[in-house]
């Protein structure tokens, strides 16, 4: 595959429904595609019935023992360009350091009802803790790498590129559409005189902060790429439930009867090792989803309690999807 699309959407409430069951039927054909286009090992034959497992395979998913967080790379030495990227019902903002979205903005969507003022502002997605699209485990090129910039006409689209000592070259553009979708295309391509060797990589969805309603919520969904598959809810998982509804079992209890936060990590970390169609990350009334065409491997759940409170208040759900290594002869693309 010469180039990989990778689209995040951004939907509100009811439509999550229908762009789920157009994910469902899309990453399924592709995935069957694929497998039909990809020659069997020598003495096999391919069986097209047997492409996808009529079951999910076995979930791993546990939480990840807490480590100290890794120092950020410093910031590069080239000054930081924010691109604006406006298609009518949503703004990006889009830095150079990484051809990562730092902020998100529903123009059409007010934080309060009532009339927009400056007390009452657009409803934005703040990104700066885990930036979209944010691209990790590539070797030589940090995820806050300096990229340079070409706008294209309209302002709804813009390409960043950015290359290693060693010739590897990534060229990343990010388009709006319509629906409240970013449509995101990365060409990978070797152009170096040795051989690239990707180890798994990662690519960040974004973050989502819980809102000042008091029915808010925060709460993570996805969905696996298997024949009949059914969504997978993960504040009713065992693996997550306790830190995506509240608290650890035996924990004790603080204030009004809520369970205690005490002795519970600021952030907690959850692998899912299973391909997904797509994965979302949501509140009660926005949603962030993303799908690539590309396989991945599974995610990583991040939530982020408030340590502010004695009881357990979850603050912010982040995730990161998975993709399998490989390696580029030169002038190889991926």
């Amino acid at each position: 595959m010469n180039k990989q699309e990778r689209i995040i959407a951004i939907l509100l409430g009811l439509a999550l429904v229908g762009w789920m069951f157009y994910s469902n039927k899309q990453a399924a054909g592709r995935a069957r595609e694929a497998a039909l286009k990809t020659p069997p090992p020598a003495g096999e034959t391919a069986d097209p019935a047997g492409t996808l497992p009529a079951k999910p395979t076995a979930l791993t998913a546990a939480p990840e023992t807490p480590q100290p967080e890794a120092a950020h790379p410093a910031p590069p030495a080239q000054p930081e360009e924010t691109v604006t990227l406006n298609g009518g019902d949503v703004t990006l903002a889009v830095s150079s350091h990484g051809a990562v979205i730092k902020r998100v903005t529903l123009n059409r969507f007010l934080s309060e009802p009532g009339k927009a003022s400056d007390r009452n502002p657009s409803v934005t997605f703040d990104f700066a803790n885990a930036p979209g699209l944010e691209w990790s485990g590539l070797p030589g090129l940090a995820p806050n790498a300096a990229y340079n910039v070409t706008r294209e006409e309209g302002g709804k689209a813009a390409v960043f590129s950015a290359a290693t000592a060693q010739g590897l070259a990534l060229t990343r553009r990010i388009e709006l559409l319509d629906g409240y979708q970013v449509k995101v295309t990365d060409t990978l391509r070797n152009g170096g005189a040795d051989l690239a060797r990707l180890g798994t990589n990662s690519v960040a969805i974004g973050a989502m902060q819980r809102g000042a309603s008091k029915n808010d919520m925060l709460s993570i969904d996805s969905l696996p790429v298997f024949a009949k598959a059914k969504v997978r809810y993960w504040d009713k998982e065992k693996a997550t439930k306790q830190y995506l509804v509240g608290g650890t079992p035996g924990g004790g209890f603080g204030c009004g009867g809520k369970v205690s936060a005490a002795g519970m990590p600021e952030r907690t970390t959850v692998p899912v090792g299973e391909p997904q169609a797509w994965v979302a990350i949501k509140s009660r009334f926005f949603v962030t989803g993303f799908s690539s065409s590309d396989t991945n491997c599974g995610f990583t759940a991040t939530m982020t309690r408030d340590t502010a409170q004695p009881v357990y208040a979850l603050n912010e759900v982040s995730a990161r999807v998975l993709f399998p290594g490989g390696v580029l002869g030169q002038g190889e693309t991926l």
